[in-house]
């Protein structure tokens, strides 16, 4: 299916879009990688991701491995912007490798200063080649007296080219050369990046170690291998946005107000429906290996948004941090070039890659406004449309003119919906972010449903829930998101329920704020952890007599109900709202801080045998019964004559009970001993000592007279005859236990694992958010 080319007026719409992903982009980005849905990666056998390292000439010298693009990163974490952002896959046609993933989770806009970097084996470009080679990192920032921007045709290692021959270099850049370390026999090496000024860097990590800067000079003196490649935008600081938009009204405008740094500034300010650009999919099918860095690759793009549905508002030709608007053509400086390969400025894809839309294509509500040298507090007015869908909305302010070096940012969100005198109106949808095309999310009678067409390790994916006034009026509790880590490509079902009453013990004697549910068929073992937001009315906390600073959220398991961390994170006119974090998916309930307690009780005591001779064991039992709703350890304290003699701890599940055991052995001292287990009375026990034997006769010791003990025998034989104190702890044999008195290790172990094989959840759905 051929494209529908976009119309002029949507042209700087995705500009503006894809330049937002000016640091996800490599430069000579020649390989990208793979995306299996639900199964392991494939093997080098099985389709030939992972063939053998195949390398393209840059320089006489220097050649690129063509996955460079794939398994090295700059961390976003260590970004100060970063932006969610669609899927890139890439198929590589000669090597029958299917769509594999960019790894690209977000645009990432950094500061000066530190960030780190890592190499390592992905699904695509395996690094165990590499172990073993030292490597070294070499940064290139790109100056503003460049002859040319950066621009590198997606699959060409052209401007790689260029930036690693310094008889050529068009960039006019400042390189720096640091040792990067060795990469290890797993084929990982971390490493760190400083970032001195601020500007569009190129980071490559090269083996052979022969790069070499003087004075921001680079030189090669031998032969090396560029292995790792990635982009990273910095900026000076964050671009001054004073009063930030919260929401507007389909059809109406968003307004900003933006204090540029300087006067003269260009300005633009882009807006548009968060979770349908970071849902959308772009593929790329290189259909050609190739060969040189001048060659241009056959590629073929697809693209999930079909339309653009938004305004543009653009006073003639403007440029911001080197994106050009209103000049009829794209972009000059968009790393991966996809605004060029989805439309020309005559409208036609002529001489470029084939497009398509992929499957039925999607509504992209958005618009952008451009304006020139804009000076002091000025107010952007950013038109929306009546039929824009209702929901979340990005903002994102860029102020600079050619030069990056003057780039600053600032993002936020706002909600366009009709007025409902405040908070959510009922025609807001769930939106969910962050999962693999083809995902979906809907609101349904008894709860909100989401189908995982797959996942990302390391991108959380993100569900917000819409709740009504008049819903938080009448329950006074809710849920508003949900954000899952995953650590591994899963797909499967989930919903999300709040409900007054659910299948499971209470947490407390007070009734609960309210349940949430979450019904999954994706395994526990695959969530690495998760996070809940959700508000609570001053109403219903005042009627449960709850201060916001105690309220918890608890997470129903096997053992019992398990308190949250969970903090208070805003205070509006709705009420409180929270977020608590769980390792997984499961049943909750909001309570006071401290609802779930255990409270044990002490069954069955008792003793083997309440008389004994000097010297023997009494072994003394009991069950401990955890009749609270917490799990809990259970501190038990052995006692003779209110003295204690032994302390043991006792792990119980709430609702659950465990056998507890001691072995005594009492010492020479006869008497009788009152036995305690804490401030339980088990019983009595008596010890005697038997009667002296008899004095040998003459004759008998005459018979047995032996020699005298050499020295040491006679202080540790006294030793040994001084003991009598009664309370000696030493273990007694086995056999002295009769087998009815308690349950022994190997059988606990035995009753555990039955436990375990029978345990059942159970899953109640009801109207969500409703009676």
């Amino acid at each position: 299916m051929s494209a529908t080319t976009p119309r002029r007026g949507q042209l700087s719409v995705l500009v503006a879009l894809l330049c937002l992903s000016m640091a996800a982009g490599s430069a000579g980005a020649v390989g990208t990688a793979a995306v299996d849905a639900d199964l392991d990666p494939p093997s080098a056998t099985e389709s030939g991701v992972d063939a053998a390292v195949s390398t393209v000439n840059l320089t006489e010298n220097v050649t690129v491995w063509d996955r460079a693009s794939l398994p090295f990163r700059i961390d976003d974490a260590d970004a100060a912007t970063t932006l969610p952002t669609g899927a890139v896959t890439v198929e590589y046609a000669p090597e029958n490798t299917g769509q594999i993933d960019a790894r690209r989770t977000a645009t990432a806009v950094y500061r000066p200063g530190t960030a780190n970097a890592s190499f390592e084996s992905v699904t695509g470009a395996g690094t165990s080649e590499f172990a073993g080679e030292n490597a070294q990192l070499v940064v290139a920032r790109v100056n503003s007296s460049a002859s040319d921007s950066l621009r590198p045709t997606l699959g060409s290692p052209d401007a790689l080219g260029s930036l690693v021959d310094p008889e050529t270099d068009r960039f006019d850049a400042t390189y720096a050369v640091a040792d990067a370390g060795t990469v290890d026999s797993e084929g990982r090496l971390d490493t760190a990046i400083s970032f001195e000024r601020p500007g569009h860097y190129v980071a490559f990590l090269a083996t052979g170690g022969n790069f070499s800067a003087v004075d921001g000079d680079l030189s090669v003196g031998g032969s090396g291998t560029v292995v790792g490649v990635d982009t990273a935008v910095v900026e000076r600081e964050r671009a001054a946005v004073t009063d930030p938009p919260t929401g507007a009204e389909p059809g109406a405008n968003a307004s900003v107000t933006v204090t540029p740094e300087t006067n003269g500034t260009n300005v633009s300010v882009l807006l548009y429906h968060e979770s349908t650009w970071v849902n959308s999919l772009t593929s790329v099918t290189v259909a050609d290996r190739v060969s040189s860095p001048s060659d241009s690759p056959n590629l073929t793009i697809g693209h999930s948004i079909a339309e653009v549905n938004g305004r543009t508002a653009v006073a003639g030709p403007v440029r911001v941090a080197g994106t050009a608007y209103g000049d009829g053509r794209l972009s000059q400086v968009t790393p991966t070039e996809l605004v060029d390969l989805l439309a020309t400025r005559t409208g036609a894809a002529s001489g470029g890659p084939d497009t398509a839309v992929i499957g039925d294509g999607t509504r992209l509500d958005a618009s952008v406004v451009a304006e020139r040298n804009v000076s002091g507090a000025t107010t952007v007015e950013v038109p929306t449309r009546g039929n824009w869908t209702e929901g979340s909305y990005r903002w994102v302010v860029t102020t600079g003119g050619d030069r990056t070096a003057a780039l600053r940012t600032a993002t936020g969100t706002l909600r366009v919906a009709a007025d409902s005198g405040g908070g959510f109106d009922a025609r807001d949808r769930p939106e969910l972010e962050n999962a693999t095309f083809g995902s979906s999310v809907s609101l349904t009678p008894s709860s909100v449903a989401v189908t995982l067409a797959g996942t990302t390790p390391g991108r959380p994916v993100r569900l917000t829930v819409p709740v009504g006034d008049s819903e938080l009026a009448d329950e006074g509790f809710a849920v508003t998101g949900l954000t899952a880590n995953f650590t591994r490509d899963v797909a499967g079902d989930l919903s999300v329920s709040t409900l007054d009453e659910a299948a499971v013990p209470p947490v407390s004697q007070d009734p609960p704020l309210g349940f949430v549910v979450i019904n999954h068929s994706m395994p526990n073992e695959r969530v690495s952890n998760a996070s809940y937001s959700f508000v609570v009315s001053e109403r219903r906390l005042g009627e449960a007599g709850i201060d916001p600073d105690a309220v918890a959220l608890f997470r129903f398991e096997a053992d019992g109900w398990n308190e949250l961390p969970t903090r208070l994170v805003d205070e509006t006119v709705r009420g409180f709202h929270f977020v608590s974090d769980s390792p997984g998916l499961s049943v909750y309930v909001a309570a006071e801080s401290g609802s779930a307690r255990p409270r044990f009780e002490l069954d069955a005591t008792s003793l083997n045998r309440s008389a004994v001779l000097a010297n023997e064991s009494v072994a003394v039992n009991a069950t401990v019964v955890n009749r609270g709703t917490g799990p809990g350890v259970f501190n038990a304290s052995l006692r003779l004559d209110n003295r204690s003699v032994e302390t043991r701890t006792v792990g119980v599940p709430a609702g659950e009970r465990r056998p507890l055991r001691f072995a005594h052995r009492f010492g020479a001292t006869a008497g009788e001993y009152d036995v305690r287990l804490g401030n339980a009375t088990v019983g009595t026990v008596t010890v005697s000592v038997p009667d002296p034997e008899p004095e040998p006769t003459e004759s008998t010791a005459e018979a047995n007279d032996t020699p005298p003990p050499a020295d040491g025998e006679a202080e540790d034989t006294a030793a040994a005859d001084a003991t009598d104190d009664p309370l000696v702890t030493d273990d007694p044999p086995a056999t002295e236990e009769p087998a009815a008195t308690g349950l022994g290790t190997g059988e606990v172990a035995v009753f555990v694992a039955l436990g375990l094989v029978g345990g059942a959840g159970v899953v109640v759905y009801r109207r969500y958010g409703g009676a």
